[in-house]
């Protein structure tokens, strides 16, 4: 991607303006569990949890890019293998409250991954082992 989580979009395309380098669009990755970024730790967890604020932010992030072709090419409910939330009914509503609140925001958007059978996790040996993805080894 051209940045990470969410952050330096338009530092991303305020240096290829003044450096002369062509662009065809803005990418980004955005996880509700990433750190180290400006929006860190600024959505509420537990009984104070807010379903909408990784909306918020993408379109926050969005907006400081308004007329540039804007990509968030990795999303997912959490970072990182192991997590426990990846084969949870919660993480298919995350899924479907992202797709819905931000279809008319963002022109191209990839959940991070389609299937749990990829190179940084190799191969799972059984279903639902908490990897990125949205279909099992067995294909569930």
């Amino acid at each position: 991607p051209a940045t990470a989580v969410l952050d330096h979009v338009a530092d991303f395309v305020d240096e290829c303006k003044r450096r002369g380098i062509p662009y065809d669009f803005v990418s980004t990755h955005h996880y509700p569990t990433d750190g180290g970024s400006q929006f860190a730790g600024k959505c509420p967890t537990g009984d104070d949890w807010d379903p909408d604020c990784f909306n918020r932010q993408v379109i926050e992030s969005r907006a400081s890019v308004p007329s540039d072709p804007f990509y968030l090419t990795e999303y997912n409910v959490g970072c990182c293998l192991g997590y426990p939330l990846h084969d949870t009914p919660a993480a298919a509503a995350f899924i479907f409250r992202a797709v819905g609140g931000l279809n008319d925001v963002v022109d191209i958007y990839s959940y991070w991954t389609f299937t749990d059978v990829f190179e940084e996790g190799g191969l799972p040996l059984i279903e639902f082992k908490d990897v990125y993805g949205m279909m099992s080894v067995r294909g569930i």
